[in-house]
Order: C-alpha cells, then sequence, then structure tokens
C-alpha cells in the first residue's frame, strides 16, 4: 500500500486534533463539574434533564404559593384573635349595661367605651396583609370590606369568594375569608317582632323582644306560610264551600284534615286565614319580596288575617295562658269553653303554660325555639302576638355593636327604658355569642389550612430533593474516574505528539543518507 507524505502528515494531524478535543472536553468536564455539556452527549438523559428542570420551576412556584399562603393565613389568625379579644370585652360591657341600677352617666360611659371597640372592630375587619391586600374583602383585595354609613350602619363591600392560590400539582388552598360569610351574615337573634294586643284598658303587663334560641325548632315549629310561590285561585261559592286552583288552574284536592267550608267567614289554606265577604275568586299568593307576607286580590273583598304569620299568646289569668297559630285562631266561644286549672291542650292550641308563684323571678315563655319574657302582671284577656320578621333575618356584628351602643346613647333613665336596655343587651350578647362562635369555627378551618400547607411544604421539599438527586446521577461529574481518563488522555496525547514529530522528520532524502 501506498502512502503518500500528505497522507502521514494529514493522519497525524488528525489524530493529534481528536487526542487535544478529548482532553479538552474532559478539563471542562472537571472545570464545570458537569458531565454533560451538550444534548449531544447524552440525548436520552438530555431529555429527563429537561422535565426535571420544568417540575422543579413549578415546584418554586408552588413553594412561592405555600409562602404567600402561610403569610396570609397568619395574618387572618392574629387579626381574629384580636377580633376576639374585642367581641369578649364587647360582651362584658353588654353584660354590665343589661345592669338595671346603671344611672344615665353610667350608661354614657359604657356606650363611649362601646365606640372605641366599634372602631377598633371596624379597624380589624378591615387588616391588609404583608402585600397589602384587605384581608377579608374576598376576592376584590384592592377594595376596603367594610364601610361606615351616614346612619351608622355598616355595609359590606367586598364579595362572597375566595382568593385561592395552587400549592401543588392538583392543591389549590384559600388564602383569606371573605366577611360577608365571616361577619355580615350572622341570623339576628331578633328576627322577631313582638307586641301587644291593644286592650280596652292599659294593665301595665308588656312583652320583650324575642330571642331565637333555637334555630332548628324555629324552622321547623314556627307558624308559616306554604303557599305555591305562583300563588292560588280560590273560589267561594254561595253555599259558604270553596276550592282551590293551581297556577295553571287545576283543582288542589282536600287533604283529610282540612275542611273546604267557610269558617266564621274565612278561608283556611297554607297556613294564610282569608276573610271574605261574598262570592266569587280571588288570588291568594305570597309577596315577591317577602314569602312570609300574603296577599289577596279579586273581585269580592278580602282581608288577610295575619298579614304574616305568628303565634297569638292570650292569658286566661295571671299565670296562666294558651298559645295559638294566629292564621288560625280560635273563636271567642272556643276560649269562653276553657276552664282553670287547664289539664290539656286544647286541640287548637299550639301550647298552654303558666308562670310560677314567685314574683320576683323572671316569667319567660318559651315556643317554637323564640324565648319571650313578660313583664307586669298580665290580667286575663292580655293578648301579645310574635311575628317573624324576615326584613331582619340576617345582621352583622358591626351593627350589633352599633345597634347596642345607640340603645344605651338613646335610652331614657325611667323603668321603661331600662327595661329596652335589658332587651337590647340581651339581643346584643346572643348575636356576639353567634358571632364568637363563627370566628372560632373560622380559626379551626385556617388552622387546618396551615396544616395541609406544613403537609404538602414537606412534601414538595421530599419531590424537589428526590428530582435533584436524579439531576445529579444524570449530570454531574464523577471526578475520579474524570481525573484518571484526563491522565491517560494526556498520556496519549503526549505519545502522540512525539510519535508525530518523529514521523514527520522521515523522508527519502534521511533513508539514503
Amino acid at each position: 500500500m501506498r502512502i503518500s507524505t500528505l497522507q502521514a502528515f494529514n493522519n497525524g494531524v488528525s489524530g493529534l486534533q481528536r487526542n487535544y478535543s478529548d482532553v479538552t472536553r474532559t478539563q471542562e468536564q472537571i472545570s464545570t463539574g458537569k458531565r454533560l455539556l451538550t444534548p449531544a452527549d447524552d440525548p436520552v438523559a438530555s431529555v429527563r434533564l429537561l422535565q426535571l428542570g420544568q417540575e422543579e420551576a413549578m415546584n418554586a412556584q408552588y413553594k412561592t404559593g405555600i409562602t404567600a399562603a402561610k403569610n396570609s393565613l397568619t395574618a387572618e389568625e392574629t387579626v381574629l384573635t384580636s377580633v376576639g379579644n374585642v367581641m369578649q370585652r364587647i360582651r362584658e360591657l353588654a353584660v354590665q349595661a343589661g345592669n338595671g341600677a346603671l344611672d344615665a352617666s353610667d350608661k354614657d360611659a359604657i356606650a363611649t367605651e362601646l365606640a372605641q371597640r366599634e372602631t377598633e372592630l371596624l379597624n380589624l375587619m378591615n387588616s391588609r396583609d404583608a402585600s397589602g391586600k384587605y384581608l377579608f374583602a374576598g376576592s376584590m383585595a384592592d377594595t376596603q370590606p367594610f364601610v361606615r354609613n351616614e346612619d351608622g350602619t355598616y355595609t359590606y363591600k367586598g364579595d362572597e369568594s375566595q382568593r385561592q392560590v395552587q400549592i401543588a400539582s392538583s392543591t389549590y388552598l384559600a388564602l383569606n375569608d371573605n366577611g360577608k360569610a365571616l361577619f355580615d351574615n350572622m341570623f339576628d337573634a331578633n328576627r322577631v317582632t313582638t307586641s301587644k294586643v291593644p286592650g280596652l284598658t292599659d294593665t301595665g303587663s308588656r312583652i320583650s323582644l324575642g330571642l331565637v334560641q333555637n334555630t332548628a325548632e324555629y324552622d321547623q315549629e314556627f307558624p308559616h306560610f306554604e303557599l305555591p310561590v305562583d300563588g292560588v285561585t280560590i273560589s267561594v261559592a254561595a253555599d259558604g264551600t270553596y276550592q282551590v286552583f293551581d297556577s295553571a288552574g287545576d283543582l288542589i284536592p282536600s287533604d283529610s284534615e282540612e275542611d273546604r267550608t267557610l269558617k266564621d267567614d274565612a278561608v283556611m289554606f297554607g297556613g294564610v286565614r282569608v276573610e271574605v265577604a261574598g262570592t266569587g275568586s280571588f288570588k291568594l299568593q305570597p309577596d315577591p319580596q317577602n314569602h312570609d307576607k300574603a296577599t289577596a286580590v279579586g273581585d269580592l273583598s278580602t282581608t288577610v288575617s295575619p298579614e304574616k304569620p305568628g303565634i297569638g299568646i292570650k292569658f286566661l289569668s295571671e299565670k296562666d295562658y294558651v298559645l295559638y297559630d294566629l292564621s288560625k285562631p280560635p273563636t271567642d266561644e272556643e276560649f269562653d269553653a276553657l276552664t282553670l286549672p287547664l289539664t290539656a291542650k286544647p286541640e287548637w292550641a299550639l301550647g298552654t303554660g303558666k308562670f310560677d308563684e314567685n314574683s320576683q323571678t323572671p316569667d319567660f315563655i318559651l315556643h317554637a325555639g323564640v324565648k319571650l319574657q313578660i313583664d307586669g302582671t298580665p290580667e286575663a284577656g292580655d293578648s301579645f302576638e310574635v311575628h317573624k320578621n324576615t326584613t331582619q333575618e340576617k345582621t352583622s356584628l358591626l351593627n350589633v355593636v352599633s345597634d347596642l351602643r345607640k340603645a344605651l346613647e338613646t335610652a331614657e333613665d325611667t323603668p321603661e327604658g331600662s327595661l329596652k336596655i335589658r332587651d337590647a343587651t340581651a339581643v346584643a350578647i346572643a348575636n356576639l355569642d353567634t358571632a364568637n362562635a363563627q370566628v372560632l369555627s373560622v380559626q379551626g378551618k385556617i388552622g387546618a389550612r396551615l396544616n395541609v400547607i406544613e403537609s404538602t411544604e414537606t412534601f414538595v421539599t421530599d419531590v424537589s430533593l428526590v428530582n435533584k438527586s436524579v439531576q445529579s446521577e444524570l449530570e454531574d461529574l464523577d471526578y475520579a474516574e474524570a481525573l484518571s481518563r484526563l491522565s491517560m488522555q494526556s498520556t496519549i496525547l503526549q505519545a502522540a505528539q512525539q510519535s508525530y514529530v518523529k514521523i514527520s522528520s522521515l523522508n527519502l532524502f534521511s533513508f539514503l543518507n
């Protein structure tokens, strides 16, 4: 085989370049500490490293979300603890205000501190987190959630949602709680109205504000209208019977307990009593804005009684009383037929009761989850009414404090004024207890969320450690192996250089010589 001088030189140079490239690449690996310098070094490992890098970028985002959630929830928990402390002080003031022995100056002093506590609550409920976002505004984090109106009441301006952040691939966590659910959507303990039915003489007896103490009993047992939303049409015949039709014109049959005959010139349906005059038809329907209020419109004279459902209380003596549904009142004859002592509840009555003989203890009536107090000494014939107040089903913490403060500021220094303060404080204490339970419930949820954050943070950290370990195995350099390889490659390079020098000096003239 013929080997030219040029070919020999080229082969030598090529070998030198290849060996030099190997040495240079190994030196670069040692200097960077990385086994893979380009994707071509290991395409499979390079793809896996790219995936791991993307996962680590997501984990970094999750850790940022975890930090934000932890900071926000910790700030909210701190604020709610302060709110609880303020509510406790307000409750103490309410208990103190209920003392009938206080004079006007004492009440003014309590009202002054209440005003300060009210402002303190407002500031706490408008708190911001470390990033300047309102904690209790829902998702409207840049809108002040609670605003004081000109009349001294308060309005919630946020929304009813929550800000959420992703803290893991499939885990989203609420950063905050909206003020509507937390402070502004409580069932009002005083969501009934009470009144004394005017009599021929003023006996001096009085009924307190009503307190709903058991919501379940109130919802189930307190009289309420059961009218279809679209209402019904009632047709009264000349023989004193009547028929009821739905909005489609179909006859609604009578159940076994319902007699479709006028009683005391009145129609009864769905818990509503309608006094009628004459014959004809009319439409009976719930008020569109208030389904516990009914109206009757038609071609004959009608009177809805009661306009709203409720409970009647009638005293048979100073101590004995009977309760009845205002939509199904007993006749005078049925009242007159009652004899004392009552040994059994009449069929038409919701209940009966009797006060004890101790005039020094308060007299309470408890029915359908509602607690009432009768002041003074009632006489036989005294009647009271209790109605649902559907316009005041809900209240807010700030308005509870505001109402109590206003009651103290406007209270008259009279026995009646003291009774009004007693009622106002009872309502305030009940509502404050509801608010406190609500705050404690949310604090429990915050604690649960913080536990989720803690476990998720541990999980994300563990995943990051595993990813980094795999990345290290794929791309990090084995220094012992690399140094040995560099030594060997350097030796090969030196041998190639020396060989090239000797080979390059060979020529025909040297051979002839």
